[in-house]
């Protein structure tokens, strides 16, 4: 399955890349995602 949702965001895309690269916050830019956590760091990090 293959999903693609496109959309215009009105920030700097460094500002982007920095939400969207960081591996906790999910639920900020994905509504159906309550909360989201990071077990461990680096390298075979997980999120739940």
């Amino acid at each position: 399955m293959n999903i693609l949702e496109k959309t215009t965001i009105n920030s700097p895309a460094e500002n982007v890349w920095k939400t969207l690269s960081a591996l906790d916050g999910v639920e900020k830019y994905i509504p159906v995602v309550k909360s989201s956590k990071i077990q461990g760091s680096g390298s075979g990090a997980q999120r739940s």
